[in-house]
């Protein structure tokens, strides 16, 4: 064999086995279920992006009205309400999008009083 033929197909071999790495991470878990597709009906605050497993909700009026997609929080997940008005916050979560039920199998922290409709 040629001194070219053994380079090629050595550095065929070393494409080979890092794109079938590749197949390995990327068929990877895409995270604990947290709740999805919130948008704001009444009252002021902000719904963040996702960092890692949590998900952070900010409520800036006594009363808040969030519509979500779905709203279930899978073990391991955590879910902040961050209400500014403290005990007497109120925020009412209605699951407007999915035919399933809610879980709540993780964590989910409020300074008030948190309620979900599915």
């Amino acid at each position: 064999m040629s001194r070219f033929f053994r380079r090629t197909v050595s550095l065929l071999t070393i494409i080979c086995f890092l794109f079938s790495n590749v197949r390995v991470y990327a068929d990877a878990p895409a995270g604990v279920m947290l709740p999805e597709g919130g948008v704001i009906q009444a009252g002021t605050g902000a719904i963040n992006d996702r960092v890692g497993d949590t998900l952070q909700v900010d409520q800036n009026t006594q009363r808040m009205v969030v519509d979500w997609r779905t709203f279930s929080i899978g073990a391991g997940g955590t879910v902040n309400f961050n209400q500014t008005q403290g005990a007497s916050s109120l925020v009412l979560n209605r699951v407007t999008g999915s035919s399933s039920a809610s879980s709540i199998l993780g964590t989910m922290n409020a300074a008030g009083r948190v309620f979900l409709v599915n």
